[in-house]
């Protein structure tokens, strides 16, 4: 099925089930300074100073919200807080190979019946890191409701700034009546919004990111 992926509109995930995010990102070169790579010519090649790849952690997550009000964390080191309904592929420290570095799987018929809304994010997380150090940031999203093959429905390019720690990629709701069945199915949009964590390495800090920033 087609999802629309813009800002401020909700698209709806009438037939999902389960959905699969899936983080990439690349490892940037570092620069050489004039004189080492001078060096490395003259030397030709056998000495080399500086440059290279140098690896970067960088953190999926998914928020999910009761009400409005973030309440748990599916990262790296916290791969499956709701007991199997979203679970993450593992933390990924380096960003090197092909394909996705990171994945969350999310069963939306499995969710508690608290979970009113979720959202999907990058982060780094780790102290001393941000988005500057790698480059092709990207978000796959697959639908992943059949057996088989997990079929890509689009893939996001967020909007990072300089220095940014943080971004809020896409988000999803569901209305639900006063004993928590669904009135209304998942509907989900793009956020697109990036800033700077309070402080990293925090879960605190992720919740109040998220809270301030994912429009829900």
């Amino acid at each position: 099925m087609a999802i629309n992926f813009r800002k401020g509109i909700d698209s709806s995930l009438d037939g999902v089930t389960k959905l699969v995010f899936g983080a990439a990102w690349d490892r940037k070169a570092a620069k050489q300074s004039g004189f080492a790579r001078k060096l490395a010519l003259k030397s030709g090649g056998k000495i080399n100073l500086g440059g290279g790849q140098k690896d970067i952690d960088l953190d999926l997550a998914l928020i999910l919200y009761r009400d409005g009000e973030p309440k748990r964390i599916v990262i790296g080191h916290n791969m499956d807080p709701v007991h199997g309904a979203a679970v993450h592929s593992g933390d990924n420290q380096t960003g090197e190979g092909d394909g996705d570095d990171e994945t969350i799987t999310l069963n939306l018929t499995s969710l508690p019946a608290w979970v009113t809304e979720w959202a999907v994010a990058v982060f780094a997380y780790k102290l001393g890191t941000n988005f500057d150090q790698a480059q092709n940031v990207s978000l796959n999203v697959y639908d992943a409701s059949n057996q088989g093959s997990a079929v890509l429905l689009d893939e996001l390019m967020p909007t990072l700034g300089a220095g940014a720690t943080a971004s809020i990629i896409a988000s999803g709701k569901i209305n639900r009546d006063a004993t928590g069945n669904p009135i209304d199915g998942w509907t989900t949009t793009l956020v697109d919004k990036a800033g700077r964590l309070g402080s990293q390495g925090d879960d605190t800090a992720v919740l109040a990111f998220a809270k301030q920033n994912a429009g829900i």
